[in-house]
């Protein structure tokens, strides 16, 4: 495996750059289809869940992720889809559809780097799979 100190501060990386890619590709994603489509419905008043779920249900989770493994942390996922899919779907379909979609891609970049960077000796062969 990676030592211990290049180990932790991969983790760190790993967590901050996948924050940065789900609230990213949202904030995107959002924007594109705010350029191709007019914006009826209200864009602040009610949008907090958006929030919520972000900072306290998948920020979490994809730190979790680090340190659980592949059958632990795949099954808090799917809850966390199962209710972000229950409660707001109803109500902003498309937007909830956004949110789950960039929480998997960077659910799946998580994995990706912990499987191939965290998982490697130090002579660069990897000492067992995630």
């Amino acid at each position: 495996m990676a030592s211990g100190k290049n180990k932790i501060i991969i983790m760190i990386l790993t967590f901050i750059s996948a924050i940065v890619v789900m609230v990213g590709g949202y904030s995107l994603a959002s924007w594109m289809y705010e350029l191709a489509f007019t914006v009826s419905s209200h864009r602040t008043v009610g949008m907090i869940f958006i929030s919520f779920f972000f900072l306290v249900i998948a920020t979490p989770i994809l730190l979790l992720t680090l340190f659980t493994p592949l059958r632990i942390n795949l099954t808090i996922v799917a809850l966390a889809m199962l209710y972000l899919f229950y409660e707001w779907f109803s109500v902003h379909p498309l937007r909830v559809c956004l949110m789950g979609g960039c929480f998997i891609i960077s659910y799946l970049f998580v994995i990706i780097i912990k499987k191939y960077f965290l998982c490697l000796d130090d002579d660069g062969s990897t000492s067992h799979p995630i």
